[in-house]
């Protein structure tokens, strides 16, 4: 059986890296709207994402978070 656990998350680095694969589908299905994937923009953009909403890495999830699953 396969299980899903979600995780919530502050670390922009790691909501980077597990985003690479959302987008290169968005990628490959609209590639007239979307780039390729790129690890450093997609960092600084989730960085300014948590800190917009008035999130911090360092919160230990005493607030609002981007929330991520993993199939395991």
């Amino acid at each position: 059986m396969n299980l899903i656990k979600v995780f919530r998350s502050y670390d922009y680095q790691k909501l980077a890296r597990l985003n690479e694969v959302v987008h290169n589908l968005h990628v490959k299905l609209y590639p007239r709207y979307f780039t390729p994937y790129n690890y450093s923009e997609m960092e600084v953009e989730f960085e300014k994402l948590i800190r917009k909403l008035g999130l911090s890495p360092s919160l230990n999830g005493e607030s609002l978070s981007c929330t991520y699953a993993v199939r395991k």
